[in-house]
């Protein structure tokens, strides 16, 4: 399954990196509340300008518990890049049914239920079976970070 998230460099800080643009997003609570649904396999595709900019794969998830304006949930994600083949993979396999569905409709993020084994899943070893929900303060900016 494809999670994808909409972004607008404009809206970021000069030099934030697309890990640091899509590392949280609003109404993806399924993730956090749904463990069936959360422990299949899934990669996080980040969208600009209507092309597919980055690929990651999902390594734990986190409610964002200081926003939560009229029952929305914003979900943080830890990311892991994908490797190069990977990535490739998703550019020419997805781009078009990815772009087609956001063009459908348009969210700015979402779950596609694309089955992840059309592509040859060995270039994406690092997508996981079970993803660990964190808390809060273990997740920033996509990484996990050791609050010890």
């Amino acid at each position: 399954m494809i999670i994808y998230v909409k972004v607008n460099p404009a809206l970021h800080p000069i030099g934030t990196t697309w890990k640091g643009m899509a590392w949280r997003a609003w109404q993806l609570g399924r993730l956090l509340g749904d463990p069936i649904f959360r422990n299949q396999k899934k990669i996080l595709v980040v969208i600009s300008n209507h092309a597919i900019v980055a690929t990651f794969c999902i390594h734990g998830v986190a409610s964002d518990a200081h926003a939560i304006p009229m029952g929305r949930i914003r979900v943080r994600f830890a990311l892991l890049d994908t490797l190069p083949a990977c990535h490739a993979n998703f550019i020419t396999i997805y781009s078009e049914p990815i772009l087609n569905h956001i063009n459908r409709v348009p969210r700015s993020c979402g779950y596609i239920n694309i089955n992840l084994i059309i592509a040859p899943i060995h270039q994406c070893d690092c997508v996981l079976n079970i993803i660990p929900v964190y808390n809060t303060l273990e997740i920033y900016n996509g990484n996990l970070v050791n609050i010890l």
